[in-house]
């Protein structure tokens, strides 16, 4: 179970992102929430541990010195996203202490002064900032894309690509669709960043993250608002204050239904796990997945950095599979010039392939929703 905790601080913001369900207004002037409340909230999910906190963007300076400590005691890793208007005016020591600091880039068409505002950041000694490319329901300009992957491989960021942060419904399936036709290199779910499900795409060889919204059964997550109101998410409907004040009240909020999916009218789509079978042997739908993710990054140990797991446990997952198959799925390279470099096998490929087919065979059945 992948736990995601989501903290906005404000409701207000002044940057008009496209399809952004925030109210527009100065969020310093407008900033209605009470920091202690909120900081009571957050105290009261210390019984929880979650993979990640994410600190949702607009929010000043001041509280988010005040939030982060919190949000480092109760979750694995920290993410604070910041508009790209705003990166400027954080301290490279408030940077410093969030795992990741992704920047909200609206408008692709001005890259200029993007590239100043992450040039005069990287040059302060800043190493953890990302660019988030919040797209609108048209979709991105495929120049402006690779305009913002060379900025991102001159200064040596990670790129992401998603709807603009828990701010509307926009399934993200169409652009990566595209790509695909385009014959760019478009890989599978390998796991969850931002409580998003994260895929990876190569795009002028340069990777990039696409986030999309988890299947229901998989989301896990639970938001604080700006009035200290808690909920399953920024989607979900929140009425009351409310500080968990048990587990089961945790578990409650965590196992709660999708609010997107209860808003919908009752949208039904069969969500099928995808396994294969060799030689009698069921091969869970995760370790195709892993097998992969060592494909397209040529390293076991990235792989398992990218799943979140220890590469032991990868390797030990990977062995007992060929033990009880009788066939080598991965071939690893420890001198000369591929040192250190992991391939798949002829029959890992194999494998890989044949699970891609089927699964988008699956994908386009599930397109036609029951409503």
């Amino acid at each position: 179970m992948w736990k995601t905790l989501l903290l906005r601080l404000s409701n207000y913001c002044g940057n008009k992102c496209v399809n952004c369900s925030l109210n527009f207004g100065d969020d310093v002037v407008n900033n209605s929430g009470d920091l202690k409340l909120i900081m009571k909230c957050l105290e009261s999910l210390s019984n929880v541990r979650f993979n990640e906190a994410v600190l949702l963007c607009p929010t000043t300076t001041n509280q988010a010195s005040e939030v982060v400590d919190v949000l480092k005691s109760t979750a694995d890793k920290v993410y604070f996203f910041v508009p790209e208007v705003k990166i400027a005016n954080l301290s490279k020591d408030l940077i410093s202490k969030f795992d990741e600091v992704p920047i909200v880039v609206n408008d692709l068409s001005n890259l200029t002064n993007l590239e100043k505002r992450v040039n005069a950041m990287v040059s302060f000694g800043v190493e953890n900032l990302a660019i988030y490319a919040s797209l609108s329901p048209a979709g991105i300009n495929e120049a402006l894309l690779k305009r913002l992957i060379n900025l991102s491989r001159k200064y040596e960021l990670k790129v992401r690509v998603g709807e603009p942060p828990y701010s509307c419904d926009q399934n993200l399936t169409p652009f990566k669709n595209t790509l695909l036709e385009k014959g760019y290199d478009v890989g599978l779910p390998y796991g969850f960043l931002y409580g998003y499900k994260a895929s990876v795409a190569y795009v002028e060889g340069h990777k990039i993250t696409f986030l999309n919204h988890p299947k229901a059964s998989e989301c896990f997550k639970i938001y604080v608002d700006h009035s200290g109101k808690v909920g399953k998410c920024p989607y979900d409907n929140l009425t009351k204050n409310l500080i968990p004040s048990s587990n089961n009240e945790l578990k409650e909020i965590l196992r709660k239904p999708c609010p997107l999916t209860i808003a919908s009218g009752m949208k039904v789509k069969p969500l099928v796990s995808l396994n294969l079978k060799v030689n009698d042997v069921v091969i869970p739908e995760e370790t195709i997945q892993l097998l992969d993710l060592v494909d397209r990054l040529g390293s076991l140990r990235k792989a398992c950095k990218e799943l979140k797991i220890s590469p032991s446990t990868c390797v030990e997952r990977i062995r007992k599979l060929e033990k009880r198959i009788k066939t080598k799925l991965i071939h690893s390279t420890r001198g000369g010039v591929s040192r250190g470099k992991t391939t798949l096998t002829s029959e890992g490929l194999k494998l890989v392939e044949l699970y891609k087919d089927f699964k988008e065979r699956q994908l386009g059945s599930r397109d036609q929703s029951i409503e």
